[in-house]
């Protein structure tokens, strides 16, 4: 059955010849209707594990109440963000069932970035949720591909429930809107073509690589319909464990608000 959501959640990362050093960016734009419940209340959450737990620390932009990882980056560089897809598929199982907000934070917990993709797939061979959700993670800059796609939904009979999108045909970028792009065949999403365009003149030369600046650009030129608002935008920089964060006011979308740099290493001391 179809699932009505209320987000229009937007992602992409880059690196190597994408980005002005070669490292590792990462943007984030969440959405939600602006209104007087959520628009201003976002809050930091920082986690740390259980002492002797070999799970990493990490920090996510949340509301208040909510202890999932939508917004997140770990001890190990490792980013999260997840755009929920308007999708559910039932199962005849209930074995290996997580809820979306604690399958999120699992799928942080045991990221290494060294492995990330082979980290995240064995748990979710072991673990699956019924709503769709398509989680955006990128890591430091090293050899190959820095970020993967996540497209998670209840299917049991495809691919165990989820599909792993990399970048195509090798590109040094990798782009999310709420919809899969992988287990469903995707009406064109004017969000992802905007960004596209961003990157594909970057890689032709007519543009200077990605920077934290041009990556606010980007974040502040992606559409956004309805009564939805820009609630908490996050630009990640995992080389160097910095994250910059902004967050909406009333009428007034986050990418368009004072942005605020944290030292991630600092404070999951």
């Amino acid at each position: 059955a179809e699932h009505l959501s209320g987000t229009h959640c937007t992602s992409f990362s880059a690196w190597g010849d994408a980005t002005e050093r070669g490292r590792t960016i990462t943007g984030r734009n969440y959405e939600l209707p602006d209104d007087e419940f959520r628009t201003g209340r976002f809050i930091l959450i920082v986690r740390k594990p259980q002492p002797g737990s070999a799970s990493p620390s990490w920090i996510s932009v949340n509301l208040p109440g909510s202890f999932s990882a939508e917004t997140a980056i770990s001890s190990e560089g490792v980013t999260f963000s997840t755009q929920e897809v308007n999708w559910i598929r039932a199962t005849s199982t209930t074995r290996g069932f997580c809820p979306e907000t604690l399958l999120q934070r699992r799928l942080l917990e045991v990221a290494r970035r060294e492995s990330v993709i082979q980290d995240v797939s064995a748990v979710l061979q072991d673990l699956y949720t019924n709503g769709g959700e398509a989680n955006l993670m990128s890591w430091p800059s090293g050899q190959g591909t820095c970020a993967a796609v996540f497209e998670v939904d209840g299917d049991l009979t495809v691919g165990h429930g989820f599909t792993v999108r990399t970048p195509e045909a090798g590109l040094p970028y990798i782009i999310q809107t709420n919809q899969f792009y992988e287990r469903l065949t995707p009406d064109p999403s004017h969000r992802y073509e905007v960004i596209r365009g961003h990157f594909d003149g970057i890689l032709a030369g007519e543009h200077a690589p990605l920077t934290v600046e041009k990556a606010w650009e980007i974040l502040g030129q992606v559409p956004v319909g309805g009564d939805l608002i820009i609630q908490h935008a996050v630009v990640f920089e995992p080389d160097d464990m910095l994250m910059h964060v902004a967050l909406a006011e009333p009428g007034i979308h986050a990418t368009d608000g004072k942005k605020v740099t944290l030292d991630v290493a600092q404070l999951l001391r």
